[in-house]
């Protein structure tokens, strides 16, 4: 928690609270509890301040082709989450955007969304460069990266990769091949093949 603007009118020992529910969490587990310590002279502004609360767990989220989504904080309970946008959505992956946690999903055509709320809501994203089966998504070192899969028998050499969060995508080449799988791991993007043992690697986006 880091003090933006002291506001006016505060008083020395005086506590805010900011609801769990407002920070992607629940109430009242993870609360913020700020107490103020100090404060100006004439417009009672915050100058220092101390705080507890506790972060609420990750997230388990689950998209379908119908474009329905779940979440999950313990895998056994499920909630639904918000309707994604048109499109046939078959991937989805994690990361950040400007240290916001940021969800993006590529779907069968060239349609993304994305979600910066655990899955509760989802916008759409920025188109991926062509239309085709885009099978999967991953993220690492800061990237969303997608690769095609084709269309029909018509193998792809299509890959895309986006620096804020699925807004906008560049693209990418790949080897020729029915592009199915992406993983990063060990500073290493991953793709794999269906029906060939053909694989690719990149280190970098």
């Amino acid at each position: 928690v880091t003090l933006s603007s002291g506001g006016t009118n505060y008083v020395a020992g005086e506590t805010l609270t900011i609801a769990g529910t407002s920070l992607g969490g629940v109430s009242p587990a993870n609360d913020v509890v700020i107490k103020i310590v100090t404060v100006t002279s004439v417009s009672k502004a915050i100058t220092n301040f101390t705080w507890t609360g506790y972060a609420s767990g990750g997230r388990y989220v689950a998209i379908s082709l119908a474009l329905f989504s779940m979440y999950s904080t313990n895998g056994t309970t499920w909630t639904a989450g918000g309707d994604l946008p048109a499109g046939t959505f078959s991937s989805i992956a994690a990361g950040t955007d400007s240290g916001v946690s940021t969800l993006v999903a590529t779907s069968e055509s060239n349609t993304t969304a994305k979600s910066v709320n655990g899955g509760t809501t989802w916008t759409a994203g920025g188109n991926l460069p062509s239309s085709l089966n885009w099978e999967s998504v991953t993220y690492g070192n800061s990237v969303f990266v997608a690769v095609g899969k084709g269309t029909g028998t018509t193998p792809s050499t299509s890959a895309a990769y986006s620096t804020n969060g699925g807004t906008s995508w560049v693209s990418a080449n790949l080897p020729s091949a029915a592009w199915t799988g992406v993983a990063y791991g060990a500073g290493k993007f991953v793709a794999v093949a269906t029906g060939t043992q053909t694989s690719a690697y990149s280190t970098s986006n």
